[in-house]
This record gives structure tokens, C-alpha cells and sequence, in this order.
């Protein structure tokens, strides 16, 4: 995937900021970061393996508290913690059901979380698992790394890579521990480490309800043959794979894992993230830029046409990025639907931010864009969308000045308590509607 994932920030319930990317389409599939080392964005730069899920997946990647681009200088790093920033991120992404993948001490978080939200879960995907972390920093190996963890930092993630990627890891083994030391610094790893220790889902696994995949190495130090053996007679009706190899990483083992995922996943039914049918609730979005026909009077129509083709690279950028269904273009406005309220509203925002940010780079050629957001229930008609819910939507937008989002009562109460702020504007009497329609500007600037 070549497009770099956009970062967004969703809050725990205990008030910590998480930092997490949603990309692909399909069935949603939650990555759990690696523990303590988490950054996401450097990650998908960097590696290969979360640009080809995304290729095949919605894959959604989040970096835990105190590590990456979450909030840092965190003091709780218990096991629960770590399900309040799984459970926000999931909570963010209006679906029903998701599925979760995770690597060694992560699978602990996973774990937990299967056995306490079994509704929320569709498959639970664990590679080099465990149920107790005692058993993870206990490996011989690890244990001696751990002693170089307060002594010498680099020293300590140096070695720690070779013993993931095996002691001929080479330059790869050296990319990851530097990796490694940009995610967390010294004092942030040692105190997830030290939360991690008490970690113990022994007693949840009968609970477990989840269909799950245990991927597991059959002779890697890193995690032992019995760690996979306990979780698969544990877990009612967990299937166990095992891959022949001794190291945890390399490129046979990522085409393995990969391969795996999908043939595990593609059993789940996949609905399409939008759909345009008649009687379907949707939301729908209108964008305007205000005053085109004197700009491009002014530019000329080779510049016009130049500038008109960047606005719909990042508007359409954008709109896949937050699953919107682009219905129609006229001109330089789009019409956009969506089958959740709160994705059509966070990509108005994002919508703004980009244009803001695509006028400071470009200033001598700046546009303003309006944009309006109305739901309903609109008439389709092959490709395209009619009614009342279209017709309000398009009023509202006209509505708006440059910059400016505005939107429909009935949008404003579908995303209350999703954090969103809304100015109430009053109402006001629009082309075609009897009644007067109380509008509401939707704030996006950080």
C-alpha cells in the first residue's frame, strides 16, 4: 500500500490518548501492538507486513499507552489498562464485531479481552502465544537480555533483535533494534516490563468463545512448542498451525503468517463497508469549492484544471480512507455517502484539515471549501442517490461558507458522545422546505 495510513487519536476510558490508523476494506482486523515496542507509523514505513495485510484486510493498528504516538509518560501499564486502549480503539470504529491479531505478549491482552467481550469479537488470531508473561520473561534468553535492560540501552535492544531474528540476523536484526529503541526510551520499557510480570489469563481461556488460530514455530526459543500445546487444549475449539522453523521472524515465516490470516479469515462473511441501497439509512456529505468560477477565470484553464486534479486526489484519498461511497461529482462538488454517521463526520474534518493544509503549502493558489452533512433514508437509482435526505444535505451545504462544515439536527444527535463539537446556528428556511431546518457548524480546527 503506498498511500502512508493517516494517524487519528481516540480517548480510553481511563483518559489516556491513543494514537491508531483504519486502512483496506473488508472484514475489520485489530492488530495488537507489540509490547513495549509500538510505534505505528514507523512500522508501516519500515516493514512489509502491515502494508500487505492492509492490502488484503481492514486492518486497524494502534500504539499502546506510553509508547509510539500515544500519550506518554503513563504510570499504568496493568493488564486492564492495556484492554482500555484495545477497547476505545474498537469502540471508534462503529462495527459490530471485529477480529484481533497479536504477537507473544500481546496475545495476553487479546486473551483477557476475548474472555471478558466475546460479542465483540469475530476471530482471534494469535501468533507465539502465552497465558502467563512469567513464562515469556522467564525464557533463559530473555532473562538474560532483561539484565541489560537498566544497564545499557542499546546494548540491551541489540541483543534483544538478534534473539528475535536469531543470531545471523544481520542487518535486519539491526534496523528492528533501532526500531526499537525510537518506540520507547529506557525508563518507559522497563516499566512496561515490570507491569508485564503478574500478567496470567490461565484461569480465562475456558472462557474463551472466540473461534481462534494459534500460529505457532515449532523450535524457536523465543516461544516454545508448550506455550501453543496449553493454549490449544485450553481454549474450547482453537485450531493450532504450526510452522517448521527455529527463529520468530523472517520473510518465509511473514508469507506464512500472511497466507494463514487470510485462509483463517476468509470464512467470515464481508459485507461491503458502504452500500447505496434504496431504504438504507445513510449519511450523506456535499463539498463545494466557494467562488471556483472566478479562480478559474483567474488561472486559466490549464492551472484551473491542475488544481481542480489535486483537490480530487486528497478529496478522494480521504473519502476511501473513512469508507465513503463517492456517488457523484459535478464539477468541483462531490457527493459522498456513508453508512455511518460518525465516519462521514470525521471525514469532514479531515476534509477541512487537508484543504487547510494543502493552502499553506500552495497559498498563491488557495481554494475554500464548503461542506454540508445531512442522514436519511435517500431513493437509489442505479449509481445515484435522490430525496429528501439528498436534496436537505445539498440546501445545507450552500449554506456554509468557505471552511466551514455545516450539519442537520438529525446528524448532530446520531454522533453525540463521539467527542465531536457542534455550534448550534439556528434555523433557518431552505429552497423546497416548508419548515425551517436548525443547523449546526461543526468545529475541526485542533
Amino acid at each position: 500500500m503506498s498511500m502512508e495510513p493517516q494517524i487519528q487519536y481516540v480517548q480510553t476510558s481511563d483518559g489516556i490518548s491513543i494514537a491508531y490508523f483504519d486502512v483496506g476494506s473488508g472484514a475489520p482486523l485489530v492488530a495488537l501492538p507489540h509490547i513495549p515496542f509500538s510505534d505505528i507509523r514507523s512500522e508501516f514505513r519500515l516493514y512489509n507486513f502491515g502494508p500487505r495485510l492492509a492490502s488484503e484486510h481492514r486492518l486497524i493498528q494502534y500504539d499502546l499507552r506510553g509508547a509510539g504516538l500515544s500519550q506518554r509518560g503513563v504510570m499504568d501499564f496493568s493488564l486492564a489498562a492495556l484492554q482500555f486502549d484495545l477497547d476505545a480503539v474498537i469502540n471508534r470504529l462503529d462495527v459490530d464485531r471485529v477480529s484481533l491479531y497479536a504477537e507473544t505478549n500481546a496475545c495476553t491482552v487479546a486473551l483477557a479481552y476475548a474472555a471478558a467481550h466475546p460479542e465483540r469479537l469475530d476471530r482471534l488470531i494469535l501468533w507465539g502465544g502465552f497465558a502467563r508473561a512469567s513464562d515469556f520473561w522467564g525464557l533463559p534468553r530473555l532473562k538474560a537480555v532483561q539484565s541489560l535492560l537498566e544497564q545499557d540501552w542499546e546494548l540491551y535492544t541489540e541483543t534483544l533483535a538478534q534473539v528475535i531474528f536469531g543470531f545471523a540476523g544481520g542487518e535486519p536484526a539491526q534496523r528492528y533494534a533501532a526500531y526499537m529503541r525510537d518506540c520507547v526510551n529506557q525508563d518507559e520499557a522497563a516499566a512496561h516490563v515490570a507491569a508485564g510480570l503478574t500478567w496470567d489469563v490461565t484461569d480465562l481461556l475456558r472462557n474463551i468463545s472466540t473461534p481462534t488460530l494459534l500460529l505457532q514455530p515449532s523450535d524457536a526459543p523465543m516461544a516454545p512448542m508448550a506455550w501453543g500445546r496449553e493454549l490449544a487444549s485450553s481454549i474450547p475449539g482453537a485450531q493450532l498451525k504450526v510452522l517448521k522453523t527455529s527463529v520468530f521472524w523472517s520473510d518465509e515465516i511473514e508469507d506464512w503468517l500472511i497466507a494463514s490470516i487470510g485462509d483463517f479469515l476468509g470464512v467470515i462473511p464481508q459485507e461491503p463497508r458502504v452500500q447505496a441501497a434504496e431504504g438504507r439509512f445513510q449519511t450523506i456529505l456535499f463539498t463545494d469549492i466557494v467562488g471556483s468560477t472566478p479562480i478559474m477565470h483567474a488561472l486559466g484553464d490549464a492551472r484551473w484544471r491542475e488544481l481542480l486534479s489535486g483537490h480530487e486526489r486528497i478529496t478522494r484519498e480521504i473519502l476511501t480512507r473513512h469508507a465513503g461511497a463517492e456517488i457523484k461529482t459535478i464539477g468541483d462538488s462531490f457527493m459522498v455517502s456513508f453508512s455511518s454517521a460518525s465516519r462521514a463526520v470525521e471525514c469532514a474534518i479531515d476534509l477541512q484539515r487537508a484543504f487547510e493544509a494543502r493552502d499553506a503549502d500552495e497559498p498563491e493558489t488557495a481554494v475554500r471549501v464548503r461542506i454540508g452533512v445531512n442522514a436519511g433514508e435517500p431513493i437509489a437509482d442505479g449509481d445515484d442517490l435522490f430525496g429528501t435526505a439528498v436534496t436537505l444535505a445539498s440546501r445545507i451545504m450552500g449554506q456554509a461558507q468557505g471552511g466551514e462544515i455545516l450539519a442537520s439536527d438529525v446528524v448532530r444527535q446520531l454522533v453525540a458522545g463521539r467527542n465531536f463539537v457542534f455550534a448550534d446556528r439556528g434555523e433557518t428556511r431552505l429552497k423546497g422546505f416548508e419548515d425551517a431546518v436548525r443547523l449546526y457548524e461543526l468545529s475541526w480546527r485542533q
